[in-house]
């Protein structure tokens, strides 16, 4: 199997995996992820709450 060629990185590529190098990154990503995935847990429930109530009264 040959070996891939290395990758050209410019621009923001470039300064982001910089960024990931030194360890500032990940955490800010994850906790915004988190935060989205919340809301629309949330909003899901609220909406499945709000059929329910309806349907049963």
């Amino acid at each position: 199997m040959t070996p891939r060629p290395e990758l050209a990185w410019s621009g923001d590529v470039a300064r982001r995996a910089k960024e990931l190098e030194k360890g500032n990154g990940g955490a800010r990503v994850i906790a915004a992820a988190v935060l989205r995935i919340t809301a629309a847990i949330t909003a899901s429930t609220a909406a499945v709450t709000a059929v329910v109530v309806t349907t049963v009264t």
